[in-house]
């Protein structure tokens, strides 16, 4: 969802062709009007999550890193069991990422 947010609306529209939705769990999201809802979400608050969607049991918080010009390259996230992941450290977490994401997009960035 971090990459995926980032890219154009004709990019997104291929990648759903190519992957589809299909469900990997019962938290899979499976439909597209709420994949896109939740992509539109992820370019506004500049973090993904993925809870329990791939893996049951687990959770990955996410954040894009965007290089020169703004283009999204890559991303940084952390998983971890969801037993582990309080919703005071979640919010911990996901600063943590959003700031790692910042700075190595700084690296990326300079001149």
């Amino acid at each position: 969802k971090a990459l995926t947010a980032f890219q154009k609306p004709e990019d997104i529209d291929r990648i759903l062709e190519t992957y589809g939705l299909s469900p990997r769990t019962p938290h899979t999201i499976s439909d597209r009007r709420e994949l896109i809802k939740q992509l539109e979400h992820v370019r506004e608050a500049g973090i993904a999550y993925d809870r329990e969607e791939s893996t049951l049991g687990g959770i990955c918080i996410a954040a894009a890193i965007p290089a020169e010009g703004g283009r999204v390259v890559a991303a940084v996230s952390v998983s971890t069991p969801v037993a582990r992941m309080t919703p005071e450290r979640e919010k911990e977490t996901a600063a943590g990422v959003l700031q790692t994401a910042k700075e190595i997009s700084k690296l990326l960035t300079r001149r």
